[in-house]
């Protein structure tokens, strides 16, 4: 499984988490079109970008893609927190030599960082 990719597929992703329990696990390109599109962004997508998009997903292993008549239909292959588990150890090994306390004490240091920027808004 390719964990690389970027904001739209991200986007996409969060999209087929957030409402495949809605269409019975798998979707539409359409049906992931016009969620995707219902987002509070301002930026609307084309129905071709989002199926190549979800084509993408699929030969990167993160959907399965089944056929159905003429159409295809998505679902993930695992749950979002399994996946950012994955993600999460790739970048431990990439860039803490695989240590995730290293790389734990990152994050805190960031949660610290947020937390003192929120204090400064709200003075």
């Amino acid at each position: 499984m390719d964990l690389n990719h970027g904001g739209l597929e991200n986007l996409i992703m969060n999209v087929i988490w957030d409402n495949s329990s809605k269409f019975e696990g798998f979707m539409s390109v359409n049906q992931v079109w016009e969620c995707l599109n219902n987002l509070n962004t301002r930026k609307k997508w084309a129905y071709t970008t989002v199926k190549t998009v979800l084509d993408r997903l699929s030969e990167k292993g993160m959907l399965d893609k089944i056929k159905c008549g003429k159409k295809y239909n998505y679902q993930t292959i695992m749950p979002r927190e399994e996946m950012a588990e994955k993600a999460l150890k790739k970048v431990a090994l990439d860039y803490f030599g695989n240590d995730v306390i290293a790389m734990a004490k990152v994050v805190k240091a960031m949660e610290y960082k947020e937390e003192k920027n929120l204090v400064h808004v709200y003075r």
